[in-house]
């Protein structure tokens, strides 16, 4: 951010130091080399819920080393949590098998996954202080495969 300083015949500039913080998103346990993979911030229990992340990336597999692919998020400090899934089939949204049991890849930040129902924001969000770089872990799991 520029700051203007007027003294009288003069004119000055200064920079004032902009903070930045990362988002360092490690998924593992990808198993299909088809597709891309989904990841969506979301700031709260309602983003969620009604699944409008913050922010939203796709990325593709061809960096993917060992069934892991890493990718760096700048973003704003704050309370976050992040979901990925493995969109193998390409067709832009996730797939399910009957009531709604995901038949693709998915998983979520600093969050092991069990049983069938979805976790609670509370459960997988991480906070991101101010000049900080996080590193998030996301163990993708599949069921049925």
């Amino acid at each position: 951010m520029r700051h203007i300083i007027l003294v009288p015949g003069l004119l000055l500039l200064t920079m004032q130091s902009v903070s930045t913080q990362t988002i360092r998103v490690h998924v593992e346990n990808i198993r299909t080399v088809t597709g891309k993979l989904y990841v969506a911030v979301f700031d709260s229990q309602e983003s969620f819920k009604t699944e409008k992340p913050v922010f939203e990336t796709v990325l593709g597999k061809s960096d993917m080393t060992g069934g892991a692919l890493s990718c760096d998020i700048p973003f704003r400090k704050g309370l976050f949590g992040i979901a990925v899934y493995d969109d193998a089939n390409a067709n832009g949204k996730m797939d399910y098998y009957y009531f709604r049991i995901p038949s693709e890849g998915f998983g979520f930040s600093n969050y092991l996954s069990k049983g069938f129902n979805s976790p609670q924001y509370k459960d997988f969000s991480f906070t991101l202080d101010e000049n900080e770089s996080k590193k998030v872990r996301v163990l993708l799991r599949y069921i049925g495969k």
